[in-house]
């Protein structure tokens, strides 16, 4: 976990440069204007854009959310990879706060309390403002459970085996063959995490005792970015940055369709690189 969020950062920089060149490059060749959103009018738009810096929470206060849980994890994990010696006592708290469930568990009640500070609202009427995301995180779980039996049934069917077989014992690059995989499925049925969970699983299916011949996290990264890019209509991702962002449906084609399939050509390229030239990573 701790290697995942490392070097997911680390690989994460230039795709995200990349991608920022390009949103600079659509803005100016299709400009959109502003327009009202549901829930939202102009006036209010408006409104928020023009708060002061003091009205809006601090900079470690809104980070703290996502920070937080991010060191904890990369600490634990860390800590366990080069086995470091510590006392039992500290050994045991960076254990326990690093484990990813409580790590996360704080990242939220540090969002909350943020929340509650900035609105000024009290503890109880939370229930109502918490209701819409925990059914988000329902529905996500419940993909990913379907996604994680629909990859072991693939796995049971031995279609690794066959893709193996079809490639005629010609030499496979498995960081391109996980991306090409994780891209064709997210295609298909839109989800990029099941897209993510099918594509490990059949990619880890085909290595066999020999592996990948390089790093595994390439193959991560591989996956993560075969499932990011081409986005459209059938992934629920493309409606929620077209509904609101106030977008028409031909203007998230142009723009956040080419978009993410730019930084999942990137992501590719540098993985491709990377594997090349450091087969066993470099840190």
């Amino acid at each position: 976990m701790g290697l995942a969020i490392v070097g997911g950062i680390v690989f994460g920089l230039p795709p995200a440069l990349v991608g920022l060149g390009f949103c600079q490059w659509v803005n100016r060749r299709f400009p959109v204007p502003l327009r009202e959103i549901p829930g939202a009018s102009l006036e209010s738009l408006a409104a928020v854009a023009a708060r002061r810096d003091d009205q809006l929470p601090g900079f470690t206060a809104s980070i703290a959310p996502i920070v937080l849980p991010i060191c904890l994890i990369a600490l634990a994990s860390s800590l366990a990879a080069f086995r470091v010696s510590l006392s039992p006592e500290l050994t045991q708290a960076v254990a326990f706060f690093g484990n990813k469930n409580i790590a996360l568990l704080l990242g939220a009640i540090i969002a909350l309390a943020v929340y509650v500070r900035q609105k000024q609202v009290g503890w109880r009427t939370m229930g109502s403002v918490m209701g819409p995301p925990l059914e988000t995180g329902g529905l996500i779980i419940l993909i990913t459970a379907a996604g994680g039996a629909f990859g072991a049934m693939i796995n049971k069917s031995g279609l690794g085996a066959a893709i193996t077989e079809l490639a005629g014992g010609s030499t496979i690059n498995y960081v391109l063959l996980a991306w090409v995989l994780a891209a064709v499925i997210r295609v298909a049925q839109g989800s990029a995490t099941v897209a993510m969970i099918t594509a490990s699983t059949i990619i880890l299916s085909m290595a066999g005792p020999a592996g990948f011949g390089v790093h595994p996290f390439y193959i991560f990264a591989a996956v993560g970015y075969g499932a990011t890019g081409f986005s459209w209509m059938n992934d629920s991702g493309f409606w929620i940055f077209c509904r609101m962002g106030g977008f028409t449906e031909g203007e998230t084609l142009r723009t956040w369709s080419p978009l993410l399939t730019v930084i999942g050509i990137t992501g590719l390229l540098q993985a491709l690189l990377a594997s090349a030239l450091w087969p066993n990573l470099w840190f």
